[in-house]
């Protein structure tokens, strides 16, 4: 192995190490190190499309959606120049989780279905699935939503992958919220929480903190939501996740109105 490569693999180990510990400026500086090491190395090409992938994850975690689309843009590509579907299916959902965020739901549903249509593995399928249920659950399709997941949450523990393991939880348990089962979505969101502190997935650790902030909206109990929405708008700005941190902000500014109009 050259030179390039070994320090090329380096940097994108901590490109990867940005979106789940919750650096993501730190997680592009070594993405974009790691692709100018590795994009003149034939042989490295599989690392190349997962430097660009994981550039995408840390732009998304930062609510760069165009810088993100293009990240996976270039992921795809590697991946089709090389036939790797296992590239292309993780591009492919994270320009649904993209769309996911941006609210075109339709698109996010398709983009995350063809995803999962071209992944060659059970463990890419999962990720892909789970994608498929985030459409979905924020597109207004809360059953559908809940099935897929209730079989995803178990799937994805047995992976050992403690991070997505506990966001797939924490979407469990906004799926029982919508559908009105408060007890099954707070046991699901605080098992959520659990597994993604217990992994430093701070991102997942913020959502399940929102969606508990709903839950407790929902049951009445206005201090409980207050202090979950300011935890969560909190966790998200310290990680860089500007664009959650404001729709955070959003749900916590609406509940302090709405106690203020209350209490009148």
């Amino acid at each position: 192995m050259s030179d390039n490569a070994a320090l090329g693999k380096a940097h994108w180990l901590v490109a990867l190490e940005g979106h789940w510990a919750g650096t993501p400026t730190e997680g592009i500086a070594h993405g974009l190190r790691a692709v100018a090491l590795l994009e003149h190395l034939p042989d490295q090409r599989w690392w190349l499309g997962m430097s660009h992938f994981y550039l995408a994850l840390n732009h998304i975690l930062r609510g760069d959606f165009e810088s993100a689309l293009a990240e996976s843009a270039r992921a795809e590509t590697v991946g089709k120049d090389i036939g790797d579907p296992r590239l292309q299916t993780y591009a492919g959902f994270a320009v649904g989780w993209v769309e996911i965020l941006r609210g075109d739901h339709d698109a996010a549903i398709t983009r995350c279905q063809r995803s999962l249509e071209l992944a060659p593995d059970r463990v890419s399928r999962a990720y892909a699935s789970l994608f498929v249920a985030y459409g979905l659950l924020e597109k207004g399709e809360h059953e559908q939503a809940r099935e897929r997941l209730e079989s995803l949450v178990p799937e994805l523990e047995g992976f050992a992958f403690p991070q997505w393991h506990g966001f797939a939880a924490t979407l469990l348990g906004e799926s029982w919220r919508l559908l009105g089962r408060l007890d099954e979505a707070d046991a699901a969101v605080q098992c959520g929480s659990r597994i993604a502190s217990r992994a430093g997935y701070e991102y997942a650790v913020a959502l399940s903190d929102r969606v508990a902030g709903r839950i407790a909206r929902d049951r009445g109990s206005t201090e409980d939501a207050l202090r979950a929405f300011q935890q969560a708008s909190e966790t998200f700005t310290r990680i860089g996740a500007a664009f959650e941190a404001a729709r955070t902000r959003a749900e916590l500014d609406a509940e302090y109105e709405a106690s203020e109009r209350r209490a009148r």
